[in-house]
């Protein structure tokens, strides 16, 4: 069995990685779709990249979709694991 903290700081780092790929892997999808050059980094508007993946998300796998939602949400169970663990012991 996991050692608590060890177990966090596992969730933490392997589903911000996950985060990190499926945008990256949405954005590459996108692009090669509609033509378009959008970049992970903000440089552009982000109001317009917003309208851009809101308007053409069906184009992006469901198996994306559900982990760029889910992601952030078990990232911070990682975290709060760790500060549980550090906390209480």
């Amino acid at each position: 069995m996991f050692h608590p903290l060890v177990f966090g700081i596992f969730l933490t780092i392997f589903f911000t990685l996950i985060s990190w790929l499926t945008h990256a892997k949405a954005f590459k999808i996108l692009n090669q779709k509609l033509g378009t050059n959008i970049k992970m980094v903000y440089k552009d508007d982000k109001v317009e990249i917003a309208k851009i993946y809101a308007e053409n998300k069906k184009l992006i796998p469901i198996w994306i979709r559900i982990l760029n939602l889910l992601s952030p949400a078990l990232i911070l169970s990682g975290g709060g694991l760790i500060f549980f663990y550090l906390y209480y012991h």
